[in-house]
């Protein structure tokens, strides 16, 4: 996470976002993050040469989107073995088929590449499932990676506004280990332990 000078306090930014990624990535081998970079990317082609997505069962793909200078993080996941592109937007849902279309041709591009025939498109559906919602400006990037983790874990989305605090502690104290925690005494344990990491809310 970006620090300030004392170390302490830390925002949630692109760096924050891909350090995250890469932990989800490791704790579950069949889901696959993107980097925050790719989706604006145009050779996008080079991002996964050596690598077949559709080996995976999840794709995720964190996004910043720019409303007349507003920006914010929204996540796309492509759901693999259900053939669906979802968008979780914790702001709003404007921008859902631009992602949409968009990730739907790369897609296209790496079935022909990668597998030797076009993609089934018409098989390919886009959903926008409900999601928990922020009540203020700065939190989407603490809520994609919460989007990330839970859709990883196949567990329903069961948190608010409220948890944002928490999860933000919970996620300075697993980049600070270079791991995802995986039960609740572990988290109690951890974040016992590392009570100095502070964040912005």
């Amino acid at each position: 996470m970006a620090a300030h000078h004392d170390d302490t306090r830390f925002y949630v930014t692109d760096i924050v976002i891909n350090d995250y990624m890469k932990l989800i990535v490791e704790r579950f081998p069949s889901v696959y993050a993107f980097d925050t970079f790719f989706y604006w990317y145009n050779a996008v082609k080079r991002w996964t040469k050596k690598l077949n997505i559709f080996s995976k069962s999840k794709l995720l793909i964190p996004i910043n989107i720019n409303e007349m200078g507003y920006k914010y993080w929204v996540l796309v996941c492509v759901n693999v073995l259900q053939k669906q592109i979802c968008y979780y937007d914790s702001i709003n849902t404007r921008d859902v088929y631009g992602c949409s279309n968009k990730i739907l041709t790369y897609l296209s591009y790496e079935h022909s590449h990668k597998l030797g025939n076009p993609l089934p498109i018409e098989e390919w559906g886009v959903q926008m499932p409900g999601n928990p919602k922020q009540n203020n400006g700065f939190h989407s990037g603490a809520f994609i990676c919460m989007f990330a983790y839970y859709l990883a874990h196949d567990q329903a989305f069961n948190f608010t506004q409220a948890d944002m605090w928490s999860f933000s502690m919970l996620m300075a104290c697993e980049l600070t280990l270079k791991k995802i925690l995986t039960s609740e005494e572990q988290i109690k344990s951890e974040l016992a332990d590392n009570s100095h990491l502070k964040l912005e809310r």
